[in-house]
């Protein structure tokens, strides 16, 4: 299916819930990593640069996704009913029709926040270095989390949207936006580079080149005739590597071409008429080593060509080297931005103009060079609006312009995502009870569009494409809607039989279940009914031993002072903290561990800069941690360098780690000053005590979980 350029249909603004995915077996990437175990790196791609210098290309869009099955399967849901739609000759009801849907991006949400879960915020305080967390309706955003950042400048605000997409919501993105879906062109790119560069990597030069040396070697080495499929091959990789050489626009790049060919000519002399060295005097083609770099270089990467034609509706936007905001965070832990200045990334982002001021970047996990971009860093979206207070509400909205869910969840919601975090954090999908209450949950969606096609269909004779469009969107908001409740009961009853209660109602009724996410720093959290009905159970597996978290310099003070908060690296770099405050940075943005805060199960410490948590339940209540018995960098993927394998979420089974570098994950970050604050501050030093106590006192905080701060700061 194409995407973008070449779209006909117009693009409406809409409120929509996409279908819940089934929640995997597998643990998943709810999780992302901060700080631990491995030696300090500075990240030199986060040094501040002027936007003005980023290589800019006018652009409408990368390769089209391979991937994203369920929103593609959407997408084309929502097509084959408006073709169904389209097919309807009956004539129209005489009632008239209403449009619920507003095509002003700044008018008021067409759906009230009457039953919002968290409602949006409209007043908050500029310089919060945390942000305003919320959750937005459906599952397009991960986790349907997003955070409100208003940053101080110099007249006063600046407000931004943040949040992660989630993957399979990325092909309704781009749906939205007028892309260019074949041409691409060179662009100049300075990177960090230890091996092959990317351009060898994406064309596989190496790999050609050594087959056909093989196969050149294993006939001279028979003396017989080269098959002619090997000349065939030669001049085939010879073409690549003098059309790569025209293109090519840095010096590294021309240099790994110039290697290659070398290896291309001599074994094409060994392909010449006459040629007669015998393999074992000298004929047998030399080995073929791959070129590799250490350093920043200037490669040459492929980015889509600007679309020449944006089609009515849809979105145009530029495609730029990534980034992040470059905000900074003053003396009094305030966080400030002036909208403009940000600090460079790894891979490419787009930055699409949403109209009267408002602006959204977004960095896909589709591009050229894919490998190129931080894992962590893959879906970040940022919605900014014009300088000014009092946007949260647009902002929110601004969302349906790219196709994403634009309302606040509501309570309903809030339960089944409730209840599809517990499922995945217990293991619970691997049980056949509970997988065919989720694929009987999609079925009843699928069901009840079915229902309201045949009641409804009527009213589409006589609309135009644009308006069947936004019809066929209005019934599968409405089938979602009506089905939630029954989605609820049906997965409840399952998870209740399961766990060995009654019904699902004696679930629902149980200790520890409680649907209604807590508030943890910038950012909402949802706990496992399982570690919260019976806390005392985690607590007593662990023993003696409880949680760690190794404070890396001096960095204690700034801690408490700048949010106290322990942020993950990519939450550090929304509030404005620069790279080098934490360990192996660099590595675990491409493991994607640099979502998640690091901590270990470990032994009360009995020296600092460190926090320590006796009770591990505390924190293992949450429902968003992973963890290994070794260091992997909290990887969740396996694309990073360091794989998956032993990825665990079994609180039991945690308190029996024992590898010294074991790593237990926390997404985006914990509150060190709410319920889950420390048991104990262990400092290095006298001043170093004194300068916590004298942060704490600043706030205001005398207690931390009903003890005197001065028993917990040692």
């Amino acid at each position: 299916m194409s995407v973008g350029a070449g779209k006909k249909k117009a693009h409406e603004i809409f409120v929509v819930t996409p279908s819940a995915a089934a929640v995997v077996a597998e643990p998943s990437v709810l999780d992302g990593h901060e700080v631990l175990g491995q030696d300090v790196e500075s990240d030199a791609t986060d040094d501040q640069v002027d936007d003005s210098h980023t290589a800019e290309v006018d652009v409408a869009g990368f390769d089209e996704p391979s991937d994203g099955v369920g929103a593609v399967d959407q997408i084309e849901q929502l097509e084959q009913l408006e073709h169904e739609l389209e097919t309807i000759t009956d004539p129209p009801a005489p009632e008239e029709q209403t449009d619920e849907l507003s095509e002003d991006p700044d008018a008021a949400p067409p759906l009230a926040d009457v039953d919002a879960l968290t409602p949006v915020p409209t007043n908050p305080s500029p310089g919060d270095i945390r942000g305003t967390p919320l959750l937005v309706g459906g599952v397009d955003l991960e986790d349907s989390l997003a955070t409100l950042v208003a940053y101080k400048d110099d007249d006063g605000s600046r407000e931004v949207l943040v949040a992660t997409v989630a993957r399979d919501a990325e092909a309704k993105l781009f749906e939205a936006l007028a892309l260019s879906e074949e041409k691409l062109v060179p662009v100049a790119v300075d990177k960090e580079v230890t091996g092959r560069l990317p351009l060898d990597t994406t064309h596989q030069l190496h790999e050609q080149l050594v087959a056909v040396a093989k196969s050149v070697n294993h006939h001279l080495s028979a003396a017989d005739d080269i098959p002619a499929h090997t000349h065939t091959n030669l001049e085939k990789v010879m073409g690549q590597l003098s059309a790569l050489s025209a293109e090519a626009q840095g010096d590294a790049d021309k240099e790994m071409l110039g290697h290659y060919a070398a290896a291309g000519e001599s074994i094409a002399e060994r392909l010449a008429p006459g040629y007669s060295t015998p393999y074992l005097d000298g004929g047998k083609v030399p080995k073929v080593e791959p070129h590799e770099t250490t350093g920043t270089v200037t490669v040459t990467e492929y980015v889509p060509a600007p679309s020449e034609d944006v089609a009515e509706g849809l979105l145009s936007a530029k495609v730029r080297n990534a980034t992040r905001i470059g905000a900074t965070v003053g003396a009094d832990g305030s966080t400030s931005w002036d909208g403009k200045a940000r600090t460079p990334a790894s891979g490419k982002e787009y930055v699409v103009d949403l109209g009267d001021g408002y602006q959204a970047v977004y960095r896909p996990y589709v591009v050229a060079n894919a490998k190129a971009t931080d894992f962590s860093h893959r879906g970040s979206l940022e919605v900014c609006a014009p300088q000014g207070a009092g946007h949260g509400p647009a902002l929110v909205h601004r969302l349906g312009q790219l196709n994403l869910v634009n309302r606040p969840m509501t309570a309903e919601e809030g339960e089944w995502a409730y209840l599809t975090r517990n499922v995945e954090a217990q293991g619970l999908a691997k049980k056949a009870a509970v997988a065919g209450a989720l694929a009987e949950a999609q079925g009843l969606e699928d069901a009840t569009q079915e229902l309201l096609v045949a009641e409804k269909a009527h009213e589409a004779v006589g609309m135009s494409h644009p308006e069947l469009v936004r019809f066929a969107k209005q019934l599968r908001l409405e089938a979602e809607a009506k089905a939630l409740p029954d989605k609820v009961r049906l997965v409840r009853e399952a998870v209740a039989t399961i766990l060995g209660h009654t019904s699902g109602d004696d679930l629902a009724a149980s200790a520890g279940y409680d649907p209604v996410p807590r508030v943890s720093g910038g950012w909402l959290v949802w706990d496992r009914f399982d570690v919260a009905a019976d806390p005392k159970a985690t607590e007593a597996a662990f023993g003696s031993r409880g949680l760690y978290h190794h404070v890396t310099g001096g960095n204690l003070g700034d801690m408490i002072r700048n949010g106290a908060v322990l942020a993950s690296t990519e939450r550090r770099r929304i509030m404005g903290i620069g790279a080098g405050k934490g360990m192996s940075e660099s590595t675990d943005m491409g493991t994607g561990g640099a979502k998640s805060v690091f901590l270990r199960v470990h032994s009360k410490p009995s020296s600092g800069p460190a926090l320590y948590w006796q009770d591990p339940s505390v924190l293992l209540r949450r429902s968003d941690w992973y963890a290994y018995n070794s260091d992997h960098f909290g990887s969740i993927n396996n694309d990073g360098g360091h794989s998956i394998s032993g990825m665990c979420r079994d609180p039991h089974k945690v308190a029996g780690f024992t590898g010294g570098s074991n790593e237990v994950m926390f997404r985006d970050g914990i509150d060190l000053l709410g319920d889950e604050a420390p048991s104990l501050i262990c400092c290095s030093s006298a001043p170093q005590r004194a300068g916590v106590l004298e942060a704490l006192s600043a706030r205001g905080i005398t207690h931390l979980r009903g003890k005197p701060v001065e028993e917990v700061v040692q």
